[in-house]
């Protein structure tokens, strides 16, 4: 079994590790961003994406974008939205998955995909909180 999908986490996990140096992770800094934190954000939601393909792939399922991905997800691992990840060493909780319960798209995701498409006036979305999620 290739370990190539827990290496790349652990290596975007250290690149969190060395924001932190730079920036408290504390919701009163959850609306900081740069430069780094939208490098993270947005390599951190590619991944999960090519994660949730991969699983719908396993289960035949065609699902290929966000919107199929949330009812393939609540469908075969409905315990996903609900699953809360902490990080203690910052005493912070969050659900990344939250909104698929009331099938909207996660705030991280949206984030990522308008850095993506319209950096030059939404780059303020590559968040702190937003890239936090998404690594979550």
């Amino acid at each position: 079994m290739s370990l190539l999908h827990w290496n790349y986490f652990l290596a975007l996990e250290e690149e969190l590790e060395k924001l932190s140096k730079y920036i408290e992770f504390t919701p009163d800094n959850f609306a900081t961003y740069s430069i780094e934190t939208a490098k993270i954000l947005m390599a951190a939601t590619q991944e999960v994406d090519v994660l949730i393909k991969m699983l719908c792939k396993k289960h035949n399922d065609k699902s290929a974008e966000e919107k199929a991905y949330n009812f393939f997800i609540k469908n075969t691992y409905p315990k996903l939205p609900t699953i809360d990840v902490k990080i203690p060493r910052y005493d912070i909780s969050t659900q990344p998955f939250e909104k698929w319960n009331n099938n909207q798209t996660p705030i991280w995701w949206t984030a990522n995909n308008k850095i993506k498409h319209q950096r030059n006036t939404k780059f303020h979305e590559a968040t702190l909180k937003n890239t936090i999620d998404a690594m979550a």
